[in-house]
């Protein structure tokens, strides 16, 4: 039937034909060859699979069948773990508990084989006779290999419906340290909660652990952590919502104990619920678990009213305010049935003057069911309110006396303001009565009309709008009303209710720049109008530059503004960036150097940083001017200016300046090498790690140039540990280029650093085809280290390196793919062979053969499944194209062979290879 020593791929599809046709024809000879092919030494073993893959398919094997994988599969190693990798026929796993193929090795907890077990087993989970899995599983001693087993069915099975899989389950949890905390706790939950919803409650309520504390660094989810549990509870509360309200309950009032605060006042608030609204609820867990509650306890009154009621007579009693909302959302929702609950609440005046205003949520339900619930009460409930409660109620701050400035004592303006919410709830839900009508006009006319609105919940809002303007109408005499209006030194300014004059002239900027010649001659008036602040003459300003008018209108106008005003420096450093138009339209303009110059000289250097020098120099006064100066290098005549004036900050500024002086210094470089060399070294003398970062700009060009000048400031740079990688680059391009002392400096380099920087520069030297015999003398050097960051980095290289340099680089490969580094290869490095293999066939195959060197598929680590195989597959059919007698045939076959009987690459990806060659 078969020849043991075939040198091709595709006799595969016909020995399976031929296969088909017997099992079904002629079992007795199906069965002899079945046996003879897996006996056989000499049959290769990418046969084998594919006759253990026909036996496995079948759904009900036969006598003979499993005969055969008792008596031959099972007799041989490979051939056990073969089989048991792969998708297997329902029928096959009667087989395996009747024969008890693994119990002695389940039991003994055989972790040479575990993964064979636990591989076998999980393709069973999902059959239809889960049951005898289960009571095969109940059947077994206790052991590692057991309690994984059965956390793998409920990994697997999505709704959990035997007793005994739970019984299995809590007997998992019982010898297992922490199990709550384990990453498949939940997802047991989430597939038992549907049959099984109090075991599952209890083992969510036995979960929860709660830290006493008020402090705000203690919130956190509390019922469940992030990414981890909202299923169950979804489910909880879709399915099993009565179970689910008393679980629920029952921890928000363990998170409202364990997070109160201490108070001296009856009612106590809690730090978990403190700005809960109802509004933002996904915010927490605990803020969309109490929502749920609320709905539950919302939609169960129209089915079990004596039930809620009993509930929110409880809640409203309470001295907490997180449970008072619960019970008052329920009186919100239907207060003409709350009538009694509600007023027995509101005859407690000091329970309400405690709770008034507390919580915005609160205060909008108490507002909005009073003046329903007083309007429903009869004439002898009404006097009693009105006695106790309405006559003299006081908000807690109304009460407060306040001192003014010369010593005398005042009411707060406020005073009045709880009882005329009390009145205009009544007034807006029903008829005020006339006896409150006199005193209801007379706080009316004290504070106005008064709404009582829903509050909205957190947000958040960038450059908002308070006024919302139809800003493109509005002309320039409003424009300028507005200007001397919205002032924030004003002590009539109201930040909440007027824009800031950065909110407002930043829109203004926007109309400017769309018409720019029907503003520059108010800009200008702006500029005279001391009324106006200088952040509206700069937004004017900055509107021209935007609208791309003239420079030298622009200019004129920047000029007048320094001559004529003393600006900050925030607007200073505006003016700056303002500057920017002008060196980008090549235009030189003394009064424009000066200004920067003196700002370079005198101007605001802004916070100090350690990790961003940069950031900090560039949006200070004195670095953006230094950064502005420099922008002027493309003007000769400007060349000493800008020199004369940054050297003034050698040893007289801080590093951020500096280092935003020495950012684009390469500009400098064409006019007189010399004079920038010696002005970076000056201007980076105290080798500050901010500095060296962005040195690499600059240096990048002066290594090439004068580099003998700048080994001294390279041999005390590379101490400096936060700018090794920029150090290091400059360190190889100087040894691959072989300038002065680069030896010396590379090994000087090693003995403080990690060579990672000099790989990786190594490898862009190699991926641009530049000096690679110099680059590559540095990526040997490291072929021996055991870091996986180095590691990677010679893995990620491959991402460019281009087919066109294998026979460049062929001998690094031989040396890569049997080094220590080389251990981390994966995908980059095979789909390089794998672009290679059409030319380089035969290399390429003897490349992939060294597979096993490497670290195994892990998907949790790395991007590697069935990579090799494609590169032997992609190599043999080069071969047969052009070299159909080759003897490399034989051992891409071997090779391929190898990879399939390594269980870490058969699984699916790579059968998916093999369907694709049977279909060739």
């Amino acid at each position: 039937m078969f020849c043991p020593d075939i040198k091709v791929f595709f006799i595969r599809s016909k020995v399976k034909q031929i296969l088909n046709y017997k099992s079904n024809v002629l079992n007795t000879q199906y069965i002899a060859d079945v046996k003879s092919i897996l006996k056989h030494n000499d049959v290769r073993f990418h046969i084998k699979l594919l006759v253990l893959q026909q036996i496995a398919f079948q759904e009900q094997p036969t006598f003979d069948e499993k005969k055969v994988v008792e008596e031959v599969v099972f007799k041989n190693n490979m051939l056990q773990d073969t089989f048991s990798s792969l998708i297997m026929g329902e029928g096959w796993l009667t087989f395996f508990i009747q024969s008890d193929i693994f119990r002695k090795d389940i039991e003994e907890n055989n972790q040479k084989i575990k993964r064979q077990i636990t591989g076998t087993f999980r393709r069973f989970a999902l059959s239809q006779n889960r049951k005898d899995l289960l009571n095969y599983y109940n059947s077994l001693k206790d052991s590692p290999i057991k309690d994984e087993l059965v956390l793998d069915y409920f990994w697997q099975v999505r709704e959990i419906e035997q007793e005994l899989a739970i019984k299995l389950v809590k007997s998992v949890f019982s010898h297992t340290d922490d199990y709550q905390k384990q990453y498949w706790f939940f997802r047991v939950l989430e597939h038992s909660v549907r049959h099984f919803p109090k075991w599952v409650a209890e083992e969510l309520r036995n979960q929860i652990d709660i830290p006493k504390s008020t402090d705000v660094a203690d919130d956190k989810n509390y019922f469940y952590p992030a990414h981890q549990g909202n299923e169950v509870y979804e489910q909880l509360w879709e399915n099993h919502s009565d179970i689910a309200y008393k679980l629920v309950k029952d921890i928000i009032q363990e998170i409202i104990k364990q997070r109160q605060y201490e108070s001296t006042i009856t009612v106590l608030a809690d730090a978990a619920f403190l700005l809960y609204d109802r509004k933002n609820i996904d915010l927490y867990t605990h803020y969309e678990q109490l929502d749920n509650l609320q709905k539950y306890l919302e939609n169960k009154f129209l089915e079990k009213p004596d039930f809620v009621r009993k509930e929110t007579q409880a809640y409203l009693k309470s001295n907490f305010i997180t449970e008072i909302i619960v019970g008052f959302s329920i009186v919100c929702k239907y207060p003409k049935e709350f009538t009694d609950e509600a007023y027995s609440f509101f005859k407690n005046k000091e329970k309400i003057q405690n709770l008034y205003s507390v919580n915005q949520y609160l205060n909008y339900m108490i507002l909005e069911v009073f003046g329903i619930i007083y309007n429903e009460l009869d004439k002898d409930k009404k006097h009693i309110l009105d006695k106790e409660l309405i006559s003299d109620f006081r908000k807690n701050i109304e009460s407060r006396v306040f001192t003014n400035r010369d010593g005398e004592k005042s009411q707060n303006k406020w005073f009045g303001i709880g009882k005329y919410e009390l009145l205009t709830s009544i007034d807006r839900k029903g008829k005020l009565p006339f006896r409150f009508k006199r005193n209801y006009q007379e706080l009316f006319r004290k504070f106005g009309e008064m709404e009582n609105k829903e509050h909205e919940g957190i947000s958040v809002s960038v450059n908002r709008d308070p006024i919302n303007a139809d800003y493109d109408k509005i002309s320039i005499a409003d424009w300028k009303n507005s200007f001397k209006k919205y002032n924030q030194s004003l002590e009539s300014f109201n930040s909440w209710n007027q824009p800031s004059e950065y909110e407002h002239g930043r829109r203004f900027a926007d109309v400017v720049a769309n018409d720019p010649k029907t503003y520059i001659e108010f800009v200008s008036e702006m500029i005279e109008d001391k009324d106006i602040s200088n952040t509206y003459v700069v937004k004017g300003l900055e509107g021209l530059k935007d609208g791309k008018v003239t420079p030298k209108t622009l200019k004129d106008l920047l000029v007048k503004a320094l001559n004529e005003r003393n600006f900050d420096k925030e607007n200073k450093l505006y003016l700056i960036w303002i500057t920017n138009y002008f060196s980008k339209a090549k235009k030189v303009y003394p009064e424009v150097l000066d200004f920067l110059k003196h700002n370079i000289i005198n101007g605001d250097e802004g916070r100090e940083s350690v990790t961003d020098a940069l950031s900090i120099g560039i949006n200070s006064v004195r670095g953006s001017a230094a950064s502005s100066l420099v922008d002027y290098s493309f003007s000769e005549r400007t060349f000493g200016f800008i020199c004369d004036t940054l050297e003034m900050l050698i040893d007289n500024s801080r590093p951020s300046t500096r280092a935003a002086a020495i950012y684009k210094l390469q500009y400098l470089i064409r006019h007189d090498e010399e004079r920038i060399l010696n002005l970076f070294l000056g201007l980076s003398n105290d080798y500050h790690s901010g500095i060296l970062k962005i040195s690499i700009n600059p240096l990048q060009y002066l290594v090439h140039r004068k580099f003998d000048r700048l080994v001294s400031f390279f041999a005390k740079a590379l101490k400096v540990d936060d700018s090794k990688k920029e150090i290091g680059k400059l360190i190889t391009i100087a040894y691959c280029n072989s300038y002065a002392k680069y030896d010396e400096l590379l090994e000087q380099y090693l003995q403080y650093n990690e060579p990672n920087a000099l790989i990786q520069t190594a490898f862009e030297f190699i991926e641009n085809s530049h000096k690679v015999d110099r680059a590559l003398n540095i990526v040997n050097r490291f072929l021996k280290s055991e870091s996986k960051e180095i590691a990677q980095i010679y893995n990620r290289a491959f991402f460019h390196i281009k087919p066109e340099q294998f026979t460049e680089l062929r001998e690094f490969l031989y040396e890569y793919v049997k080094s220590k580094v080389g251990k981390w290869r994966e995908h980059p490095f095979y789909n390089f062979l794998l672009k290679c293999s059409g030319t380089h066939y035969n290399d390429c195959i003897q490349l992939a053969s060294y597979y096993s060197n490497h670290n195994a598929p892990d998907i949790t680590e790395r991007r590697l499944n069935n990579e090799p195989l494609k590169v032997i597959i992609s190599a043999y059919n080069a071969i047969r194209e052009y070299e159909k007698q080759s003897s490399i045939l034989e051992m891409a076959i071997d090779i391929f062979d190898d990879i399939l009987q390594n269980e870490d690459y058969r699984d699916y990806s790579a059968h998916q290879i093999l369907k694709d060659v049977d279909a060739y």
